[in-house]
């Protein structure tokens, strides 16, 4: 017989598990950018010829000692500055008046003063409504011929000059304002040359005689009145063109210039995406260990039947 004692015990624990962790995506939110400022410039029509434009790289600032800043308002999403620019070069006219001889009052019908009286109202009329122009500088230079007393001839020049700045300051109320730089002078003999050009060669060479030479102004008169062509075209087309007032109005104008500029946005502030909820770890329980105990069997006889029969613990042997 053969005998086989088997015996085998089960034991399950159960533990305490680890918990799940719980991860956390951090998203990146990255906000629009600052918008850029975005200039446009351009000329506003003044009161006279188009404004001068100014481009983006010279756009002005108020901080600049040739611009002033006029206005500034809201249109949209741009806001409109408007600018006063000081105009830098400067422009000249200049008019010519002439005076009958022996006199300083101003004839509009003499000679072709009435063109150029005109052409001075013009002028004086757009300086009293463009705002935008400004005076820098007048100078009026009075002349007197050469014929007669130099001494009187001076006097004479002086009161031309004195007439013609009446006159100006009358009609143009800027020029008041400004300085104005007068002077009169008596014309010379040798001064006379090149306005003889249309002489003969032989007069010309005869004229030029007497004037290069050392006499005295009125030595130069008493020579040149025994040429007969010479005296008579000195006295219709040479003489005449000196007895006169000219004067130069130096001005620059300036622009009122429109400057568009883009409203930069500010940057949207990022919103932190939340974290998801952390899942929850199970929490440990001391649970009792259960131990299932298996009863011990004992075979008498593995080739006959038997009958089984369950024992109780015991240290006996059995044979």
């Amino acid at each position: 017989m053969k005998t086989t004692i088997y015996t085998s015990a089960l034991i399950m624990a159960l533990c305490c598990g680890s918990g799940a962790v719980a991860q956390n995506n951090a998203s990146k939110v990255q906000g629009n950018n600052a918008g850029t400022n975005k200039v446009t410039t351009t000329a506003v029509k003044g009161s006279g010829d188009n404004c001068v434009t100014r481009g983006n790289e010279g756009c002005p600032t108020a901080s600049s000692p040739d611009s002033v800043l006029l206005s500034k308002r809201t249109d949209g999403n741009y806001e409109i500055r408007q600018y006063w620019v000081r105009g830098k070069s400067p422009m000249e006219v200049d008019f010519t008046i002439h005076f009958p001889i022996n006199s300083s009052q101003m004839q509009p019908s003499f000679s072709d003063n009435d063109s150029v009286v005109k052409s001075l109202g013009v002028f004086i009329n757009k300086l009293k409504q463009d705002t935008l122009m400004h005076i820098k500088a007048v100078k009026i230079k009075a002349w007197a011929s050469p014929d007669g007393v130099e001494s009187s001839n001076l006097k004479l020049a002086k009161a031309r000059a004195a007439t013609f700045v009446a006159y100006l300051q009358s009609q143009c109320p800027k020029m008041k304002c400004c300085a104005v730089d007068s002077s009169a002078s008596v014309a010379t003999w040798r001064d006379c040359l090149p306005l003889m050009s249309k002489l003969s060669k032989a007069e010309q060479n005869s004229a030029e005689e007497v004037i290069n030479g050392s006499h005295t102004a009125a030595a130069k008169e008493a020579h040149l009145s025994k040429m007969p062509a010479v005296w008579s075209y000195l006295k219709s087309d040479v003489l005449p063109e000196f007895r006169c007032a000219e004067v130069e109005v130096h001005y620059t104008r300036s622009s009122v210039v429109e400057q568009r500029v883009l409203i930069a946005k500010p940057a949207p502030v990022a919103t932190p995406t939340p974290a998801p909820a952390a899942q929850a770890q199970p929490v440990a329980q001391n649970k009792p260990v259960v131990v299932e105990r298996q009863a011990e069997y004992l075979i008498i006889e593995d080739k006959h039947k038997g009958v089984i029969v369950e024992m109780e613990d015991s240290n006996v042997d059995w044979e």
